[in-house]
């Protein structure tokens, strides 16, 4: 070897100890660079004619574990849904109150029962009167209150929708950016790796976004989908849209349906003007994205519907007096006569028998027009339910229950508003057990201790009964609860139930507090996430409040499990609670009350 041949071959081992030294210094410089990969040479000797003459670099490498990388992705989506999710909860949590508060919601309905219970003991008192009627508009108010801020939550959620597609947008043009020049450089024998440390940066950012998909082809091009499937990212970035709502109230929610639709949607529009509807499709699983969705559409919306369900019971609990039936014969048939003439659109008028050994209800609700109602208008799971339009009067209603009873039984319209349901007599196949209805009271002073002590303040400005012109009055409930006008007006009212009532009778406040306090209600498990529609969860008022309060209580929450991940069980709604019997009377429906009021007292 000449001397020139060795000085090259000495310069070209110099050469390579120096890019080496500079790889290793970047190696430790950027150790802690979010994105840096560790990076090292890879050499090969230089020879000709069978000989060596020095080494050269040959590539220049990152050392990246990418089965490592896609399980980070993937548990970097499901701790910024899990994350988001719990932080939200907490807020939630919060805003019933610390247990011991005075502000809590329990605390302040056990004030209003209290201030009940000492107009109880003290119904003459003018002092008490006024302070029981300022704690009702005071758990009025409160309720009204915690509705507000739950949609303000989800408005919030709504917003991190928006900033977040806004963000995966921007993500994707970087991303697309990057890939092009990766691309363009490997195909001319360059080694681009500080760019595709860019690029994964980049990725890894929109994961914490959504469950993303990466797959990688020649050139060291990648393209991105959604764990669903949805492809963000191939020749050229997707656009992600969002129509978000400015304002998001009790009865916005989402549809895959647009025009049933009232707040946004996530659509992703392709380069060649083809569109899919993420949400509808399933296609974002985890991810911050999918954690407000989820917040927005489930969680939120479970916990308003909560707080409507509270407030239409203790109003029906309230307002609602049993109308019963009474017991007729004609002949072998035996059944029962009911007064029809205080019925209110969403009232319902209660059939129960006996099929060959088995028993069976069927509730039947006034409606006021062709509105039609389904089984979950009530929240007994195993009657049936049938819509009766009351607008024809007596005889039209007798003609409505008989076309659903079907023959075996007798329906007519004997006098008046009077409906009577008879059996099959002699064939004795069917035994009637009872007819009644739960009915409305609208009158502050009609003789019975039942009364509207709150109200629906909104649109309809009275009376609420579950169902208003043909629509569920029930949602959204818990923002318009009021106190009745005439009782802020009148604090007599909450012991006068008569024109004539004495100053001392307690028969209105302990009938109250009776409703409130010591009878049982069977309430809607359909999207409360306490008890079930099947197992639906029965107890007091009171009772029911404490489950919202400990379902409210911060919990895990995992995303949806995709494909390619170990399926784990998203959170479960608490056990269907059945809390014992305190009293005999039990109310069964969600639209109509079945309180057992004292009976009616003879006016003095």
């Amino acid at each position: 070897m000449s001397i020139t041949s060795a000085l090259r071959t000495s310069l070209s081992g110099l050469s390579v100890n120096q890019r080496e030294l500079e790889v290793v210094a970047n190696n430790i410089a950027n150790a802690s660079t979010v994105g840096y990969t560790r990076k090292t040479l890879e050499t090969s000797a230089n020879v000709s004619g069978g000989k060596t003459y020095g080494v050269s670099v040959t590539a220049l490498n990152r050392e990246l574990n990418v089965q490592v990388q896609k399980q980070w992705r993937t548990s970097v989506a499901a701790s910024e849904y899990s994350g988001i999710r719990s932080d939200m909860m907490t807020r939630l949590d919060a805003l019933y109150g610390e247990p011991g508060s005075e502000s809590s919601m329990s605390a302040i309905f056990s004030a209003f029962t209290s201030s009940i219970e000492a107009l109880a003991t003290s119904p003459e008192s003018t002092t008490t009167r006024t302070t029981a009627v300022a704690a009702a508009g005071n758990l009025a108010t409160s309720i009204n209150q915690l509705s507000d801020q739950i949609q303000s939550l989800r408005n919030e959620a709504e917003s991190g929708i928006a900033q977040a597609v806004e963000e995966a947008n921007a993500l994707l043009q970087r991303i697309e950016t990057l890939d092009k020049q990766i691309v363009a450089a490997s195909a001319g024998s360059l080694s681009p790796v500080a760019l595709m440390d860019q690029r994964d940066a980049a990725v890894d950012s929109l994961s914490r976004l959504m469950d993303v998909r990466v797959s990688e082809e020649a050139n060291n091009k990648i393209t991105i989908s959604t764990i669903g499937g949805a492809q963000l990212y191939g020749a050229e970035a997707a656009t992600l849209k969002f129509d978000q709502h400015g304002v998001i109230d009790a009865k916005s929610t989402w549809s895959a349906d647009a025009d049933e639709r009232t707040v946004g949607t996530v659509t992703l529009v392709g380069n060649d003007g083809y569109s899919v509807d993420l949400f509808a499709d399933g296609a974002i699983r985890s991810g911050s994205i999918a954690a407000y969705k989820s917040l927005r559409d489930d969680t939120l919306v479970e916990a308003q519907t909560q707080l409507d369900e509270l407030a239409s019971q203790m109003i029906l609990a309230l307002s609602n007096r049993t109308e019963a039936g009474t017991a007729v014969t004609s002949g072998a048939q035996a059944g029962f006569d009911l007064d029809t003439s205080a019925l209110l659109e969403g009232n319902t008028m209660t059939l129960t028998f006996d099929d060959n050994g088995t028993a069976r209800t069927f509730s039947f609700v006034a409606t006021d027009g062709a509105a039609t109602v389904d089984n979950d208008y009530t929240a007994d799971p195993s009657d049936t339910v049938v819509g009766i339009d009351i607008s024809g009067g007596a005889g039209s209603i007798a003609t409505q229950i008989a076309a659903a009873l079907g023959s075996s039984f007798t329906v007519s319209n004997p006098s008046g508003d009077t409906v009577r349901i008879l059996d099959d007599g002699a064939a004795d196949t069917i035994d009637i057990t009872g007819f009644d209805a739960s009915v409305t009271v609208t009158d502050e002073q009609s003789g019975d201790a039942a009364f509207a002590l709150f109200v629906d303040g909104g649109a309809s400005g009275g009376a609420y009964t579950g169902l208003i012109d043909g629509e569920d009055q029930r949602q959204g409930l818990a923002a318009r609860l009021r106190v009745n006008s005439a009782v802020r007006a009148d604090p007599a009212l909450m012991v006068n139930y008569s024109a004539t009532t004495a100053p001392s009778d307690s028969t209105r406040p302990a009938a109250i507090l009776e409703a409130l306090t010591n009878t049982n209600v069977t309430f809607s498990g359909e999207g409360t996430g306490i008890g079930s529609k099947s197992t639906p969860f029965v107890g007091t008022i009171d009772d029911y409040l404490a489950q919202i309060i400990s379902t409210q209580a911060p919990r895990p929450a995992r995303p949806r499990a995709s494909p390619t991940a170990s399926r784990s069980s998203p959170p479960t709604s608490p056990s269907a609670t059945t809390i014992p019997a305190r009293s005999t009377s039990t109310r069964r429906w969600r639209g109509s009350s079945n309180c057992r009021w004292p009976t009616r007292p003879t006016p003095a």
